[in-house]
């Protein structure tokens, strides 16, 4: 970096402006410098990742119940269409289960649904024709315990039927007995499928009506109360 090319040089500094050092008075074809960088006193502090919260845990969902539907179609399987809604905490109506479209006729078709328990529905049975459904055809909805809650057939012509599907987690006890001493009488439910209290819509099961505490309650038209044709339902055992 001299004579004939001319006067050059190079020099390096500290970041406080002190050479470190210098050259380009000479001839040279390349030159080595050593740079020694002394370690900082006061290093910064390393970079920690920030800690990511705990991942909370999803709550299980509720139990359910296994609800099996069974549709037996008539001469016109097109013709009919059933739903299961719900509701949700804000009472707005949910869809739970639909059916497929039913193509063969006289052909029976299940489906089974897990519906939640505690909880109540309804079953929406549609005829788009209107006549309902015959030709021996049926429709039934059984719960887990497999006891009809919903039940349709020979009830003539319709377009829509609607029912109430309470899901609870009792079934009644199908256990013999024990041997009692004659004096005493075995305890049992008389009603053993669906029946209607006075004043009341809906036929209920004794598990039902016991449930929802309508023991008391007189049956239409017999004039009996619940207790007295459910004593195992409404544990009334012995009640005269």
């Amino acid at each position: 970096m001299c004579c004939q090319q001319g006067q050059g040089s190079y020099k390096a500094y500290k970041d406080n402006g002190q050479i470190i050092f210098s050259g380009g008075d000479d001839d040279f074809a390349s030159k080595v410098h050593s740079i020694a960088v002394p370690k900082d006193p006061n290093p910064a502090a390393p970079t920690v990742p920030p800690t990511q919260p705990p991942t909370a845990e999803s709550t299980p969902p509720p139990p359910c119940e296994e609800h099996t539907i069974v549709v037996e179609t008539d001469n016109y399987p097109g013709d009919n269409f059933w739903e299961i809604v719900g509701w949700n905490e804000f009472g707005d109506e949910i869809d739970v289960a639909k059916s497929d479209k039913f193509t063969l006729s006289k052909n029976g078709y299940e489906t089974k649904v897990c519906l939640t328990e505690g909880r109540s529905y309804e079953f929406r049975m549609e005829d788009s024709y209107g006549d309902g459904i015959g030709n021996d055809g049926f429709y039934r909805v059984f719960d887990k315990c497999s006891e009809v809650v919903v039940e349709g057939k020979d009830r003539g012509a319709f377009g829509k039927e609607v029912h109430t599907i309470e899901v609870d987690n009792m079934c009644e006890e199908t256990q013999e007995s024990p041997t009692l001493p004659p004096s005493e009488k075995p305890c049992s439910n008389q009603k053993k499928r669906k029946f209607k209290i006075s004043g009341q819509r809906r036929k209920k099961t004794c598990r039902i009506h016991a449930k929802k505490k309508k023991c008391d309650l007189l049956i239409e038209p017999n004039g009996q109360f619940v207790w007295q044709v459910c004593q195992k339902a409404c544990q009334r055992c012995g009640d005269e």
